[in-house]
């Protein structure tokens, strides 16, 4: 029996289907991951050709079928098309790196409700420059570590168990383990080196104190790059993002 359903979500990616139509990926609220067909698409007279393109938030109609392999979009419109984003280079290269990893970390069938409203939140912040283009792409990855179930920090070191308290400067970064005390730094053989600066800015980041970081948007590009580093250790498959490559 087919039904009718209704979502809202994110156009991860696009690809030619056929003649005229499209392969939609789409992170959805309620149903994760969707790869639905759209019919038609490809024609000078589809209506819905422009929302159907990667980083729109759409609120769309499928159908669901059992017996099929591949579901059908029956309508889709704008929520947000995020025009802010698209009219500033920096903001696209951040745009699309949250939604490759999102397309990575988000799983069909499954909906994961804290990665959808992390992607929300962010992306309608960056359209609304609310705040840095960096800052929010390194809350973006704090925030996925903790989500994918590879937490930077937790309070404790993970290897002896000893509370660590970020804020003293008394810990070492690393890629298996994220943050550990100075102690069990010796256990690790993949350090993550970080400036004086930068490890300061790390530890603010991790215990969320955004309202003192103030606007070190140069400083935070060098914070970006380790906490993919420490991410990557975990998910090699980080290191085929496309958008990445822009940076």
């Amino acid at each position: 029996m087919t039904k009718i359903l209704k979502d809202r979500g994110f156009v991860l990616k696009t690809k030619k289907f056929r003649e005229t139509s499209k392969l939609i990926t789409i992170f959805s609220e309620n149903a994760g991951k969707l790869n639905l067909i759209a019919r038609g698409v490809r024609t000078p007279k589809s209506k819905t050709s422009a929302v159907l393109e990667p980083m729109n938030f759409i609120e769309f109609v499928y159908y669901e079928k059992p017996t099929r392999d591949l579901q059908y979009i029956s309508s889709a419109d704008f929520i947000n098309d995020y025009s802010t984003i698209k009219s500033n280079f920096e903001k696209i290269k951040i745009a699309y790196t949250i939604i490759e990893l999102t397309n990575l970390f988000s799983r069909e069938g499954q909906s994961n409700e804290e990665l959808f409203n992390l992607v929300n939140q962010t992306l309608s912040a960056l359209d609304k420059s609310l705040k840095s283009n960096y800052q929010l792409l390194i809350e973006f990855l704090v925030n996925l570590c903790e989500i994918a179930g590879y937490p930077i920090y937790s309070g404790q070191c993970p290897v002896c168990h000893n509370p660590i308290d970020i804020l003293k400067d008394d810990f070492a970064f690393t890629q298996s383990y994220g943050v550990v005390c100075l102690r069990c730094k010796v256990v690790s053989n993949n350090i993550i080196n970080l400036g004086d600066e930068t490890k300061k800015l790390l530890s603010m980041f991790l215990i969320g104190n955004y309202d003192q970081l103030g606007d070190y948007e140069e400083r935070f590009k060098h914070l970006y790059i380790p906490i993919l580093e420490f991410l990557q250790f975990h998910v090699e498959e980080i290191k085929k993002i496309k958008s990445l490559e822009l940076f």
